[in-house]
């Protein structure tokens, strides 16, 4: 930004307490800089990934960055080398650069660590030594555990691609969001777009697979799914009664079975929950801001108590009954994926 800094450019209407001039740019560089441009300050990049770990009880499992805010390899790689192994994306391509950018960092970690040793005379030795360096680097990228959920209910050419993704990086544990019966159908898990022909062969090369839609789509592809719950922002996701509202139909007095039998151990259907990791419930219309400036303390923990209030609401009249529900008909045990930013403290609590 050019001119001078002001609380109004540095974000001081939400945050109150932020110095100006500690976001200065350094000595020199507004002179030459041409704007609008982007600058990182790696410095405070690493104090709020540390700000996060501490929140967190140093347990950084318990935290899934989404990194569609970032869109940076470069700031990626501070989350990684902080720790964190499981991450969000919008889309299949911030996946796509995303695993290359985890591949190019682990080989070059790799590499820095390994001693440069030539061999000579017969070729044998060097298609051995070359065979145990693919072997030793696809044991560590498998030891790595990265984890990596595509947070939106991907169908058609999008979930085909994001198949081909998981295929070219196995050691990467892939998942996508669900949120209707049909990504279980026999068409979504054959793959849209295929002529009639091509499925009847698809179908005849693999009778399994035609007879078990849900191994095909989501286990023999290395993607697993986590139901997306609509909260109450009514952008996506499966619909959960909430607490104290009318059965939808006698055969389920608690959610809609349509998508949840897909999810729970039942015994008249051999392809549940195959895939099947969690649940994902994003409460990103809970986004109120509690640190207005020139508000007072009592004003700002009364909204912050408001905040957790509504969030708390949620989670008690749609997201317990739903993990009740779940437990009791059988489902395994479950990763949940949760909040945003203004919500992230009170779902912790």
């Amino acid at each position: 930004m050019g001119g001078l800094p002001d609380a109004s450019r540095v974000g001081g209407t939400w945050f109150p307490d932020v110095d100006p001039e500690e976001w200065a740019l350094p000595d020199g560089l507004a002179s030459h800089v041409i704007t609008p441009a982007l600058v990182i300050d790696l410095k405070k990049v690493r104090q709020n990934v540390a700000a996060v770990k501490r929140a967190l009880g140093g347990d950084l499992n318990r935290w899934r960055p989404h990194l569609k805010t970032t869109k940076m390899s470069v700031v990626w790689l501070e989350l990684v080398r902080a720790g964190v192994k499981n991450f969000k994306v919008a889309t299949t391509k911030e996946a796509a650069v995303l695993a290359v950018t985890l591949e190019t960092y682990l080989d070059r970690d790799d590499s820095k660590k390994r001693t440069d040793t030539s061999f000579a005379g017969k070729s044998s030795f060097a298609e051995t030594k070359n065979a145990k360096d693919l072997l030793r680097r696809r044991l560590m990228k498998e030891k790595a555990a990265f984890d990596v959920l595509v947070a939106y209910p991907l169908c058609g050419p999008a979930r085909d691609r994001l198949s081909c993704i998981a295929k070219a990086f196995p050691w990467i544990r892939w998942s996508c969001l669900v949120e209707a019966e049909e990504a279980f159908s026999t068409d979504e898990a054959a793959g849209l777009g295929k002529t009639e022909q091509r499925r009847e062969t698809d179908a005849a090369a693999s009778a399994d697979d035609a007879k078990n839609p849900r191994r095909a789509r989501f286990e023999d592809d290395n993607v697993g799914y986590f139901v997306d719950v609509n909260p109450g922002m009514h952008r996506t996701g499966a619909e959960a009664r909430r607490r104290g509202a009318e059965a939808q139909s006698a055969e389920d007095a608690a959610f809609d079975a349509r998508i949840w039998r897909a999810c729970v151990n039942d015994p008249t259907n051999e392809t549940a929950y195959l895939g099947f990791r969690g649940v994902h419930f994003y409460e990103g219309h809970v986004d109120s801001c509690v640190a207005r400036a020139n508000a007072t303390l009592v004003e700002t923990e009364i909204a912050r108590s408001r905040r957790a209030d509504a969030c708390a609401a949620l989670y008690e009249d749609v997201l317990a009954p739903l993990l009740t529900y779940l437990r009791a008909r059988g489902a395994p045990p479950i990763e949940l994926v949760t909040s945003g930013t203004p919500g992230f403290t009170h779902a912790l609590e």
